[in-house]
């Protein structure tokens, strides 16, 4: 078997190519942020410098990574250093490296349903026996911690908080039963934390705050979410030293060393700091309002108030079948063709209920959100 077969296509790239076919779309597909950072960070850094052009360690440069440690140390009240820290090229190099060293031949890999596909795909590709914890709509996609399907014998979990596509946050009590189960069945975790600071009514809480994982978890962070900087590609990784020691050999083969300049550019973000952010997470926050209460005033769909990250993943079951779509693919490509509204099919974020669901980002302006639901609610309301 060719094991590439494991990668299936992401359908964000599939759906951007469609798009392309169409004018004048309206996009809730992209996973990308639209605000942009403080131009200040941007200042003072050359690209003709010497230091510029020239590679960085494989676990980035020194500097970057004592100030990642000490940003994240205080943001978590952990005790980090900089060799539990390794910059990445983006956060799903980190992902592939953390399940390369973690994952062999019929590891039991939980991933959570919905969830993002590389999870699975990447768990596959390394031959682990992949397994889902789920949560439902229902309860509004509310992970419990009943983790059954891990046995005794140990393996690896895979958290997403927020997550991606549902934008559940976790709570408090939610890690602290997480890292009990983690020492009880000897399992390791690995966490995606990307969307952080996207949380909106509370806080987020990361596996950082819980000293006893650091020696069985890896916690993924990216300058891509909060710093608007996803095509500067830039992630980084936090886990025992041993670990990060042999995610430098990997790295070496992978790579070679993240960008320089992206390197630099982050040293500048972190010293700046994130004052500013508040308002941008308050215009995701209205942004999520309107989507949701749009969606909601539409014939066919149902919707929830997420907690986090900036996606909505309702319940679209009704309005395929007004529309005669046999499942959530279907129906995103109807919406394509018919009003050049691009939505995300289910299928490729849940196996158990992605027929019956659509991912919709709310990280584009306000306008186009209005503008995108004005589209769907008339061609709902037409049928």
């Amino acid at each position: 078997m060719d094991k590439t077969e494991a990668f299936r296509k992401d359908p964000s790239y599939e759906f951007l190519n469609l798009a392309n076919r169409y004018k004048d779309t309206v996009s809730f597909g992209i996973g990308e942020p639209f605000h942009l950072p403080p131009g200040e960070i941007f200042s003072g850094i050359k690209q003709s410098e010497k230091d510029v052009s020239s590679y960085s360690p494989a676990l980035g440069l020194p500097e970057l990574r004592e100030r990642i440690a000490d940003f994240l140390g205080q943001k978590y009240k952990a005790d980090l250093k900089a060799g539990n820290v390794a910059v990445t090229v983006g956060a799903t190099s980190a992902l592939f490296m953390s399940m390369l060293l973690l994952v062999k031949d019929e590891t039991n890999v939980c991933i959570p349903d919905p969830g993002f596909p590389m999870y699975r795909d990447v768990a596959s590709f390394f031959g682990g026996r992949v397994t889902y914890w789920r949560a439902s709509f229902n309860d509004g996609f509310k992970w419990d911690c009943q983790l059954e399907a891990i046995s005794n014998e140990g393996g690896v979990v895979v958290v997403n908080f927020p997550n991606n596509p549902t934008g559940t946050a976790a709570s408090r009590e939610m890690l602290e039963c997480l890292s009990e189960a983690s020492l009880r069945k000897r399992f390791f975790i690995i966490s995606d934390e990307v969307y952080e600071d996207f949380v909106y009514e509370n806080r987020h809480f990361s596996v950082l705050e819980f000293p006893e994982l650091l020696e069985r978890a890896v916690y993924i962070g990216s300058f891509s979410k909060t710093w608007g900087l996803a095509g500067y590609r830039l992630g980084y990784m936090v886990a025992s030293p041993d670990l990060i020691e042999k995610i430098e050999n990997v790295a070496i083969s992978m790579y070679g060393s993240p960008p320089t300049y992206s390197q630099l550019l982050a040293l500048k973000a972190l010293d700046y700091g994130l004052g500013w952010f508040e308002k941008v997470r308050e215009m995701y926050k209205a942004n999520r309002d309107l989507l949701v209460e749009g969606l909601s005033r539409i014939p066919g769909v149902e919707a929830y108030r997420p907690g986090g990250a900036f996606y909505v993943f309702p319940r679209v079951g009704e309005l395929a079948k007004r529309l005669g779509a046999r499942n959530s693919r279907e129906l995103a490509i109807m919406l394509l063709e018919r009003v050049g509204v691009i939505a995300l099919p289910g299928d490729a974020y849940s196996e158990s209920l992605g027929a019956y669901h659509l991912r919709f980002s709310f990280s584009l302006p306000r306008e186009k959100i209005l503008e995108g639901l004005n589209r769907l609610k008339k061609l709902a309301e037409a049928i």
